[in-house]
């Protein structure tokens, strides 16, 4: 049976948009609940930090104080985050549904 994959993509950042971060959470698990029996999944990819040209005009000792606080010591890379995307789209991820995978290196373990 083909099912279709929707992938949202999210940033978890502690600041005053928290609010909405939660409430984009609880559509996903709400569409995921809704679209279940269709054969559709629904997950969410929440990326840390990665080498994009979003954070490449980033001083130095401020990317510094970033690495520093990223348990594997390192930014991401573009490839590791279209790799997440690319499973959550395939046939074999069909059973995982609702679910948030945080590609962050560990930086918001929570």
């Amino acid at each position: 049976m083909f099912a279709k994959r929707w992938t949202t993509f999210k940033c978890f950042i502690l600041n005053s948009d928290n609010l909405r971060i939660l409430d984009s959470r609880s559509g996903i698990k709400a569409l995921a609940l809704e679209n279940a029996a269709k054969g559709i999944t629904v997950n969410a990819v929440c990326p840390g930090y990665i080498a994009t040209d979003l954070i490449a005009g980033v001083a130095d000792d401020m990317m510094a104080r970033i690495v520093s606080g990223i348990p594997v010591g390192r930014i991401g890379e573009p490839d590791e985050i279209a790799r997440c995307v690319l499973f959550l789209v395939a046939d074999e991820a069909g059973f995982i549904t609702g679910s948030t995978l945080s590609v962050n290196g560990g930086a918001y373990m929570i």
